[in-house]
């Protein structure tokens, strides 16, 4: 976090009180973390985002009233029109990748297990609150020093050494990323730059969960040139993510392949 800014604002959402004091115990720790508000469902959880406009948001999935999912779609739509995307961050006790996969479509940046591991937790608010490449070109992106490639280590640490949730993952990214790229190719033909800019938030925050860091920075500045309706620079970064993305997928096969059921 940079020296300049206050400790991370966290918004924490769950129906237990149990899980929303263990979080706040846990925020009470991190001296770059501070709690702001707490509720107990998906309409509270609306109600308090807009009183507090957090750095971040905590989501349980599961709760009375309204779920997770639900919650995050009514930000999202909020937040159309204002410039703004604060990250939200699934909390949930079914840790499958298809779990995963309707968090990104629902518009969540991140995702932890239950039960939560402070370690996890602290992790992922602070990649999805300064992971994020403001206002960057793919221009003065590649003055930046690359992250890896695929960083398996890192991913491996983050799921506990868990080879069956890996498997489901890359089961899923392979699927997935192909998909949105075709996605990708048909809204910019048809000049789609709000579903261009939607299909590349979702291919980030796939990738980040997937410790792809190279090409999650691409996937960022296609987003933001989709933002700003640059068809050129769109162009461009699409057909970049691609070749990156055709480098990572044979790793993928060959992970799946020592990974088998």
């Amino acid at each position: 976090m940079s020296a300049d800014r206050g400790p991370i604002r966290v918004l924490s959402v769950d129906d237990h009180p149990l899980l929303r004091e263990a979080v706040a115990a846990l925020l009470s720790t991190e001296s770059d973390m501070t709690l702001v508000a707490e509720a107990s469902n998906g309409r509270e959880a609306i109600e308090q985002f807009r009183m507090h406009r957090p750095d971040v948001t905590l989501m349980d999935l599961q709760m009375p009233v309204m779920g997770g999912l639900d919650a995050t779609h009514a930000i999202r739509e909020s937040e159309i029109g204002t410039g703004l995307r604060i990250p939200i961050v699934a909390m949930t006790a079914h840790a499958a990748a298809q779990d995963q996969r309707r968090c990104e479509e629902a518009g969540m940046d991140g995702y932890v297990s239950k039960p939560i591991r402070p370690d996890f937790l602290r992790d992922e608010i602070e990649r999805v609150t300064g992971g994020e490449m403001q206002k960057q070109t793919r221009e003065s992106a590649v003055d930046q020093p690359r992250q890896k490639d695929w960083d398996l280590k890192e991913l491996m640490e983050r799921l506990g050494g868990d080879q069956e949730f890996l498997r489901e993952l890359l089961v899923m990214f392979r699927e997935d990323v192909r998909m949105n790229l075709e996605k990708s190719r048909t809204a910019i033909a048809e000049d789609d730059y709000e579903g261009l800019s939607r299909v590349a938030h979702t291919l980030k925050g796939m990738l980040r969960n997937l410790s792809m860091g190279a090409a999650a920075e691409t996937a960022a500045a296609l987003e933001q040139s989709a933002q700003e309706k640059r068809q050129k620079g769109s162009k461009e970064l699409l057909e970049a993510l691609a070749k990156e993305l055709e480098g990572i997928l044979p790793e993928v096969e060959a992970q799946l392949a020592e990974t088998k059921p």
